[in-house]
C-alpha cells in the first residue's frame, strides 16, 4: 500500500516531466512520469494508475528494456511503466513455464536449464522481456517454427477497465490475437504461459555457399530436415562481391539430453568478435577478415555439440555500438521462399545506397502464422535481418528513410512484409498493405480500450 500511495502521489501531483528515449537515440520524448512497478500487489499497483491516468485524461505505456526503436514504449506527455520488476516464474505443468512480463529471456533460461528444458521461440538474443516479446511477437532463429504465438498457451492482462483478463485461442480469443504482437495497446501483460521443449544437444554443420544456391540449401537442409532446429545464413558484404556469397549454418537434435549442462559464458572471445564487427564498417579489409573467420573450420569445432540453453545465451552486447555519436538500426523484410532470389537481386542493385551504413544481413526463416492479427507472416517466409550503423544526425535518419522505403515496396511487391519494432521509416499506405487487418486489430482496440489509455508512437505513427 506505501509504494500505491507514493506513486499515485507523482501522478496525480505531477511532480515534474522526465526525458526517455529508446536503443536507438533518436526517440528523445518528454513523459510525465517513469513509474516502476513494485514486485508487491502489481495488479493493484497498476489498477489504481489505470483509474488516475483515466482520471487525468492521461495515457499509459509500458517498457521493458527499451530496444524496440519506434517509440513503443512511451508517448508524448504520458506515463511510462517500467515492468523490470515483474520477473517471478514457475513450472505449471511439466513443459509450461508461467513468466511474469519483466522477466527477461536471460532469466529464463537459467532457470530452465536445470530442469534440462529450454524455449520453443525467442529471439537470437536474450536481452529481451517476455512481455516485449510477446507484444511484437518475435520469431527467432528456430527452424521450421511459426512465430512465437505458437508456443504461447495463454496469458493474463489486464485491460482499460481494471479487470484481469486470461485469454488463449480458446478463451478470449479476439483479444489474444490482438495483444500478441499488439505493442501494448491492448493492456498490461502480467504473466505469460510458455510452451517449454527438451534442452538437447545440437549437431553445427555450416557450408560457404553462393547465393543462387541457397533455394537447394535450404529445402535440402532446413525444409526437408526433420531434425533441423535452428537455422540461419549471413552474407558475405565486400564490395567486390556484396551479398554473392552465404555462410549458411543448421543445427540438428542429436536427441540426447544436456545434462544440466551449465551454461558458460565466452566473454574474452565476445569481446573480440565485438571489436572486430565494429572495425567492418567500411572496411573491405576487416569485411575479408570476418568472412575467413565465419567461413572457416574452426567455427565448426567451436559449436558443435553444444547445448540448445547454450546456443540461445546469446547477448545483443555482443555487436552494440557504444559510440553516443553513432545508432545502430534495424530493417527487417519477410520475403516468400520462392522469391529469395529477386529481393537479392533489388537489395545489389541498391549497393552503393547500402555499402558504407550497412554492417550486417542475417536470413533467417519463419512458418506461417494465421493466428495473430497483425501477421507478418502469412506463409512461409525468408527473413531478411539487416544491421546498419551511421551517425546520430537527421540526413542519415532521412537516408535510412529512403532506403528503408524502397526495400519494403520491393518485398511487398514479392508478396512479402516487414517487421514493426523497428524505426518507422515505411508510409502509412505500407502499412496498410503489409498488415491488412489493421481495422480489425483497431476494432479489437476501440473494444477494450474506447477511451485511448493505452498509448504509445507506434500507434501516433500508423494507426492514429
Amino acid at each position: 500500500m506505501k509504494y500505491i500511495i507514493i506513486a499515485l502521489f507523482a501522478i496525480i501531483t505531477n511532480l515534474h516531466a522526465a526525458q526517455i528515449n529508446d536503443i536507438s537515440g533518436l526517440n528523445q520524448t518528454e513523459i510525465s512520469q517513469l513509474i516502476t512497478v513494485p514486485k508487491e500487489s502489481p495488479v493493484s499497483f497498476l489498477q489504481n494508475v489505470i483509474h488516475i491516468a483515466k482520471k487525468n485524461h492521461s495515457t499509459v505505456s509500458m517498457r521493458g528494456v527499451q530496444h524496440s526503436q519506434g517509440g513503443h514504449t512511451f508517448y508524448p506527455k504520458g506515463i511510462v511503466l517500467d515492468l523490470s520488476n515483474l520477473n517471478a516464474m514457475e513450472i505449471i505443468s511439466p513443459d509450461v513455464l508461467r513468466v511474469q512480463a519483466g522477466a527477461t529471456w536471460k532469466q529464463v533460461i537459467e532457470f530452465i536449464n536445470s530442469l534440462d528444458l529450454s524455449v520453443g521461440v525467442m529471439q537470437s538474443d536474450n536481452d529481451f522481456t517476455i512481455g516485449g516479446s510477446v507484444s511484437t511477437n518475435v520469431h527467432g532463429w528456430q527452424a521450421n517454427k511459426p512465430p512465437m504465438i505458437s508456443t504461447i498457451k495463454g496469458l493474463h492482462i489486464l485491460t482499460a477497465d481494471g479487470v484481469m483478463r486470461y485469454c488463449s485461442l480458446k478463451e478470449n480469443p479476439e483479444l489474444f490475437k490482438a495483444v500478441i504482437g499488439g505493442y501494448g495497446l491492448l493492456g498490461l501483460i502480467i504473466d505469460v504461459d510458455l510452451q517449454l521443449v527438451q534442452n538437447h544437444l545440437y549437431k553445427f554443420q555450416q557450408w560457404a555457399i553462393k547465393s543462387g544456391e541457397f533455394n537447394e540449401y535450404f529445402e535440402k537442409h532446413v525444409q526437408n530436415n526433420e531434425q533441423a532446429r535452428m537455422f540461419f545464413g549471413r552474407f558475405s558484404l565486400k564490395t567486390d562481391n556484396f551479398l554473392d556469397q552465404i555462410v549458411f549454418r543448421v543445427y540438428e537434435d542429436t536427441g540426447k539430453m544436456a545434462k544440466k549442462r551449465e551454461i558458460s559464458s565466452y566473454s574474452y572471445a565476445e569481446g573480440i568478435l565485438k571489436w572486430l564487427f565494429g572495425k567492418t564498417a567500411k572496411s573491405d579489409f576487416y569485411k575479408g577478415i570476418r568472412w575467413r573467420i565465419e567461413t572457416s573450420s574452426l567455427i565448426t569445432k567451436l559449436f558443435n555439440n553444444l547445448s540448445r540453453n547454450q546456443l540461445l545465451q546469446h547477448s545483443v552486447n555482443n555487436y552494440i555500438s557504444e559510440n553516443d555519436d553513432s545508432t545502430d538500426l534495424l530493417q527487417e523484410y519477410f520475403v516468400p521462399v520462392e522469391r529469395f532470389n529477386e529481393f537479392i537481386a533489388h537489395l545489389k542493385s541498391m549497393q552503393p545506397d547500402l555499402i558504407d551504413s550497412l554492417m550486417n544481413v542475417t536470413i533467417r526463416q519463419v512458418q506461417s502464422d494465421n493466428e495473430s492479427i497483425l501477421n507478418y507472416a502469412p506463409k512461409e517466409m525468408v527473413c531478411f535481418v539487416m544491421f546498419f550503423r551511421g551517425p546520430k544526425t537527421e540526413q542519415f535518419d532521412n537516408h535510412m528513410r529512403d532506403i528503408s522505403v524502397k526495400m519494403t515496396a520491393k518485398a511487398l511487391e514479392l508478396g512479402g512484409s516487414y517487421y514493426l519494432p523497428y524505426r518507422p521509416y515505411q508510409t502509412k499506405k505500407q502499412f496498410k498493405a503489409a498488415y491488412p487487418r489493421y481495422k480489425e486489430f483497431k476494432h479489437v482496440k476501440h473494444h477494450y480500450d474506447p477511451h485511448g489509455i493505452f498509448m504509445n508512437k507506434f500507434w501516433q505513427n500508423y494507426l492514429s
